[in-house]
């Protein structure tokens, strides 16, 4: 007797949620053909609709008919977290320089960010320190970004 012939849907590919830390994936069954008239089992160690936190996972399926042949597939599932981070408390600054000054010292703090993923947000400001720092009287612009590990 042979085994249950199985074919795996393909790899899937998913985002988290707005806001969410998680994601959910769905699939089709696997599909599988028995030799003989039997209706064979088959089993997964994850279903479909599932929530998963950011990273791989891999669903297997194992078929096997009454004659106790068994066959398996597996595919991968993998969840992203394309939401940037955000920043909670970046705000122009505006100050006043002294009379005859062509500089005014501004009290500089990094804004702070959150994102939807546990995990650190790196912020970077090239460039920049905090503290009181002397500026040219004018606009100025302080570039941050901030990244999600």
């Amino acid at each position: 007797m042979e085994p249950p012939n199985i074919t795996c849907p393909d790899d899937v590919y998913n985002t988290t949620g707005a806001g969410s830390a998680t994601g959910s994936a769905f699939w089709p069954d696997a599909i599988v053909v028995e030799n003989s008239l039997q209706v064979p089992t088959v089993e997964t160690n994850i279903m479909s609709g599932s929530m998963f936190d950011v990273g791989v996972y891999y669903v297997h399926f194992n078929a096997t008919d009454n004659s106790g042949n068994t066959n398996n597939c597996t595919f991968s599932v993998t969840i992203e977290d394309l939401e940037l981070p955000q920043f909670t408390d970046c705000e122009n600054i505006t100050v006043t320089a002294l009379f005859n000054e062509s500089f005014a010292n501004v009290q500089i703090n990094h804004p702070n960010a959150t994102d939807n993923s546990p995990g650190s947000v790196t912020i970077e400001c090239p460039g920049s320190t905090e503290g009181y720092l002397p500026f040219q009287i004018g606009s100025n612009y302080i570039p941050c970004t901030a990244k999600d590990i």
